[in-house]
């Protein structure tokens, strides 16, 4: 079966934070608790970039991973140790049965006390955020979690997809999630139901997203108060590697 395409979506002002905040709730929080096992069951590799970042980190460093999924970059380096930290209870106990330590918290309020961690990688997490003040206040709090010196690695979806696999009618989107099933199930809240030709049916889950553009994540950056070391494009992201401004 083809899958759906994104869909465009008419978000609420950017002064209506707790619009923004429903919005979320609804088509990423929810989302990601109802499909987190067969989500769990795609994301296993490393992004070679992710990897490199991860690995070139001092032995014994502390690190935090904010909005880690199942915890897939959590034992790339065993000379480091990285707490997870994810909005999804169901991924961050996926994470705990795969041995890692993981705590249920948002990106917007991570529970960490601040300059505690040397590195910080936070993974195609900050695009899900509705409106540019809650992206910036993410990245904002992923540079309150640094030490002074440390980086942190931000990935995002990019608005410039170059590996031909998607195409985005807007910068601000419905993604959808497929998540195929034996029986015809229950669709949850307004998930619908997409028949397969061979009779099994797909629920459809719409995850909302932000696609950035070239230079956005840059300039987001530097409103949160951040400096960045590095920035490239990878399999369709943006990513850039931060500090803490000032920081030496």
């Amino acid at each position: 079966m083809t899958s759906l395409p994104p869909q465009p979506i008419a978000l609420p002002a950017p002064s209506d934070d707790a619009a923004h905040a429903a919005l979320e709730q609804e088509s990423v929080h929810r989302v990601y608790n109802d499909i987190a096992i067969h989500f769990s069951a795609t994301r296993y590799k490393p992004w070679p970039v992710v990897e490199a970042f991860l690995r070139e980190q001092r032995p014994g460093s502390v690190g935090c991973d904010v909005g880690c999924g199942n915890g897939k970059y959590l034992g790339v380096n065993k000379a480091v140790w990285t707490l997870g930290v994810d909005r999804s209870d169901q991924l961050v106990g996926i994470c705990r049965e795969r041995g890692f330590d993981a705590v249920v918290g948002d990106a917007l309020d991570v529970p960490c006390p601040s300059a505690r961690f040397d590195f910080c990688i936070s993974i195609a997490v900050i695009h899900h955020l509705s409106s540019p003040s809650r992206r910036i206040a993410a990245i904002r709090e992923v540079l309150r979690l640094l030490r002074p010196g440390g980086e942190a690695l931000v990935y995002v979806w990019a608005m410039e997809q170059q590996g031909g696999k998607r195409t985005f009618p807007a910068q601000d989107v419905y993604v959808p999630w497929h998540m195929p099933t034996v029986r015809k199930p229950e669709a949850k809240g307004d998930a619908p139901a997409v028949a397969r030709a061979d009779g099994r049916v797909d629920v459809v889950y719409k995850r909302y997203y932000h696609l950035f553009v070239q230079g956005e994540l840059e300039a987001n950056v530097a409103e949160a108060g951040g400096e960045v070391v590095r920035s490239g494009y990878d399999r369709d992201n943006h990513y850039c590697v931060i500090r803490r401004g000032g920081a030496e």
